[in-house]
């Protein structure tokens, strides 16, 4: 089978997804404006706009493309762009997953984007997504069609995402001692909020004086954020690691003791909190989008409201002085992701829609 899918070839996400196909040994192809290599994948390179007339050139550039490789399945991920290329194109069958942001939040900032996304749902064949929000913003807001509308979890690969990636010499090699870590690894953007992560450290240094933090990621605000720190007088306890390799991000994971996400807003959870599940850490994060769905009051880590830097010390602190508690938490974590989240599961199901897809289209 032939599949062209039609996204950013610099994500890791677009990156997981079509290696695993394949590595599968189907025929895969990516349409991108955006420079990357992808093992085994031929990638179809076309300049990036960012005018309206780019963006028609883009569409139009896509179709000729798709047209070109002739492939069984056009799969095109995130709806306000790559979506809408795909939609344009007029191949069939036609699979759109969406992200998040393309659904919940750029239809709200533009009439033309919401105009955009209500065209590729409506011409997709079949639609993804891996939060109940974005399935429910899609189905009432957007023109959906619920008989389209599919939940697949991006899901992780736990072979590569394992506790068994930990270094007992990760911390002392950080830091010169072993200490507990409580670690955060996002885009240094207003969106993730890593200001009420850095707010927290100081008063959990009042109780756990050999904590340190790792914020992991680079973005537009990593020197405010280091500012931040200074001024706080925290910056010997918190280390920027700047952008973290996919292949390195399992080590600094695994060898962590609590995960934290302080996001103001996601699409289902992030990837990278599924990840940190995967390698046996207990999570602290705020009471966002699907975030209920996966994470349990003392069960398997605590959920806090957006910008409660006081809470979040509190859970910290309790989570980086208990370790066997941590541990036991994060144990609940590692055996969720096998059950519910496991990458191979849930690409094959992906593989299933395809072979339907195409089945019912000769």
């Amino acid at each position: 089978m032939k599949i062209c899918y039609i996204g950013d070839a610099a994500s890791v996400h677009t990156k997981r997804w079509v290696e695993w196909f394949a590595d599968k040994g189907y025929n895969v192809h990516l349409i991108t404006d955006r420079p990357g290599y992808i093992n085994n994948v031929e990638v179809h390179r076309i300049k990036e706009g960012r005018s309206p007339i780019s963006f028609i050139r883009e569409m139009m550039a896509v179709k000729k493309e798709v047209k070109k490789i002739k492939p069984d399945i056009l799969h095109a991920h995130y709806a306000s762009s790559y979506g809408t290329f795909g939609a344009y194109s007029g191949f069939h069958p036609f699979i759109v997953s969406v992200w998040g942001s393309d659904v919940l939040i750029d239809p709200k900032k533009s009439k033309f984007v919401n105009k955009c996304v209500h065209y590729t749902l409506k011409k997709a064949d079949v639609i993804t997504t891996d939060g109940k929000n974005t399935y429910d913003e899609m189905l009432n807001n957007l023109g959906a069609d619920i008989d389209k509308l599919n939940i697949i979890y991006h899901g992780v690969n736990t072979k590569m995402f394992s506790p068994d990636k930990k270094d007992d010499n990760f911390s002392k090699e950080l830091f010169n001692e072993k200490c507990p870590v409580a670690i955060s690894v996002r885009f240094l953007n207003e969106k993730n909020d890593m200001e009420t992560f850095l707010k927290s450290v100081p008063l959990v240094l009042e109780k756990v004086k050999n904590a340190k933090f790792i914020i992991g990621g680079n973005g537009p605000k990593e020197q405010e954020l280091k500012d931040i720190a200074k001024s706080l007088g925290i910056s010997d306890s918190v280390y920027f690691t700047g952008y973290i390799k996919h292949s390195e991000l399992p080590k600094y994971l695994a060898s962590s003791t609590v995960y934290v996400s302080t996001a103001l807003w996601d699409g289902g959870i992030s990837v990278v909190t599924l990840d940190a599940m995967a390698c046996g850490l207990p999570i602290i994060s705020t009471n966002i989008a699907n975030a209920s769905q996966w994470i349990q009051d003392n069960e398997n880590g605590f959920l806090i409201e957006t910008k409660d830097y006081k809470t979040l010390a509190e859970k910290l602190i309790f989570l980086l002085q208990f370790t066997e508690t941590s541990k036991r938490l994060g144990e609940k974590n590692r055996n969720i992701i096998e059950e519910k989240q496991n990458e191979e599961l849930e690409m094959k199901k992906v593989a299933l829609l395809y072979h339907n897809l195409v089945e019912g289209n000769r």
